[in-house]
């Protein structure tokens, strides 16, 4: 009885909404990425793009790859632990970049860790402030996932 107690509270499922919304999120980061938003944008504005639009959205579409695993990999469930593993490679390649070993991108710049934990830290709010209290289904729910043997367990 306490064993199934115990496996309720610690196995989650993730709602179809959940990830309805992590692919949208990251299929529309990747839209942007192929429409090139420098050519819509006076030139004062490209090398800014050119140079943070990537190191801003693709931490944020990363924290919403981990919200489509985070029901199998309990240390993932909190909004910190993601944030700080997509920050964690982020900055990973950018130190690599510092060393001269092209990681995601050639070029070393220390502005690119304000963006990293910008996007990262902008995912993370928006799932925990927003997604979480707008988004009945968002959160993970408890209980034995469906299908499981255990859940008939008494």
């Amino acid at each position: 009885m306490r064993e199934a107690a115990v496996r309720s509270m610690t196995a989650v499922q993730r709602s179809s909404t959940r990830l309805t919304i992590s692919v949208a999120v990251n299929l529309s980061i990747a839209a942007l990425h192929v429409l090139d938003l420098r050519a819509l944008l006076g030139p004062e504005w490209r090398p800014i793009v050119g140079s943070y639009f990537s190191d801003f959205t693709l931490p944020f579409a990363f924290y919403f790859l981990l919200c489509l695993v985070d029901d199998h990999a309990a240390i993932l469930r909190s909004a910190v632990m993601k944030a700080s593993v997509v920050f964690a490679a982020s900055a990973a390649a950018e130190v690599l970049q510092g060393a001269g070993v092209p990681a995601l991108g050639r070029t070393f710049d220390p502005f690119d860790f304000l963006m990293y934990a910008a996007g990262v830290g902008l995912a993370a709010a928006l799932d925990r402030l927003v997604l979480t209290r707008l988004v009945p289904a968002w959160p993970l729910a408890s209980g034995v996932p469906p299908g499981d043997d255990r859940s008939s367990a008494p």
